[in-house]
C-alpha cells in the first residue's frame, strides 16, 4: 500500500494520472519503498532547479545513462528531450556517447556530466577552470551532480531488477509521460 501511494505521489509530481505505470519507479517501489521515497526526494528537489533548465538536465540524464550503460533511460531520455526542442543530432550523438555539437552549452554539460561521474567528483583545477569558462561554476556542477545521482540512482536500479531492453516499451513508456500536456511545463520549471 506506502508503495502504491508513494507510487500516486510521484505520478502526481509529473502531472501524469495516479493510475500511470511507468516501469523505473514501478520496479524501484515494488522492491523498497524506502528507496522509492529516497528517489522521489532527489526527483522533485532536481525539479525545482533555478540554475540547470529542463533541456540541461536532460542532457545530463542522457549523458548519465549513457555513461552507465542504461539502454532503458538512454532511449526514454533520448526521446523526452525530442519533446523539448533539443536538437536530434545532440540527443542521437548524445545517446551514443558522443557529445552534443549544435548548443555549446549542452556539449559542456555532457562533458562535465561524464567527468564528474569518470573522476567519481575529484575534479582537478584545471577541470573547474575549464568548466568555469562556460559559465559552469561550483553551484552549476554541483547541480549536475545531482541529476546525474538521480540518473546513477535509476540507472543502477534498472541494472539490479534486470530491465530488458525492449523497444516497445521503452516507447510505450515514453508515450505515457509524453502525452500529459502539461509535462514540458512540469520538467521546465526554469530556463535559461
Amino acid at each position: 500500500q506506502e508503495t502504491k501511494e508513494q507510487l500516486h505521489l510521484f505520478n502526481e509530481m509529473l502531472g501524469m494520472p495516479q493510475d500511470t505505470t511507468l516501469p523505473m519507479p514501478v520496479n524501484i517501489g515494488m522492491n523498497s519503498p524506502v528507496s522509492l521515497k529516497a528517489f522521489m526526494g532527489l526527483w522533485g528537489a532536481n525539479l525545482e532547479s533555478k540554475v540547470l533548465s529542463a533541456a540541461d538536465r536532460e542532457i545530463v540524464m542522457l549523458a548519465a545513462s549513457q555513461f552507465n550503460n542504461c539502454f532503458w533511460c538512454v532511449k526514454v531520455h533520448e526521446l523526452l528531450g525530442s519533446t523539448m526542442l533539443i536538437d536530434k543530432k545532440d540527443l542521437t550523438e548524445t545517446a551514443q556517447g558522443g557529445l552534443p555539437m549544435v548548443s555549446e552549452r549542452q556539449r559542456v554539460l555532457a562533458m562535465a556530466t561524464k567527468k564528474i561521474l569518470t573522476k567519481k567528483g575529484k575534479l582537478s583545477d584545471d577541470d573547474r577552470a575549464f568548466y568555469m569558462k562556460y559559465g559552469l561554476g561550483h553551484t552549476e556542477l554541483q547541480e549536475v551532480l545531482s541529476v546525474a545521482m538521480i540518473m546513477m540512482f535509476a540507472n543502477y536500479s534498472n541494472h539490479l531488477n534486470n530491465v530488458a531492453e525492449n523497444p516497445a516499451a521503452i516507447q510505450s513508456a515514453s508515450d505515457q509521460i509524453c502525452k500529459f500536456k502539461n509535462i514540458k511545463d512540469t520538467f521546465k520549471t526554469h530556463e535559461i
